[in-house]
């Protein structure tokens, strides 16, 4: 059986959260694609962890704060 995966997942000693695209798009009612669309356009700041990319909870705070930083070129 497997187990499900993690919506928000907390690392290091701090333990910081971090959000899988999948959280994101279930926070901003978005479709989990438009969140690795994002990701994959550098609109929205994440880091790598192995195969994973995740988000901290700064950067999903900043966003719902202050919006979208521009495209890269």
């Amino acid at each position: 059986m497997m187990k499900k995966q993690q919506l928000v997942e907390t690392v290091g000693a701090d333990r910081r959260a971090l959000f899988t695209p999948a959280a994101i798009a279930n926070r901003w009612s978005w479709h989990e694609e438009s969140v690795r669309r994002a990701l994959r356009e550098r609109r929205l700041a994440s880091i790598v962890i192995g195969r994973r990319r995740l988000v901290p909870v700064e950067e999903i705070e900043r966003v719902e704060r202050e919006g979208f930083i521009a495209r890269a070129a």
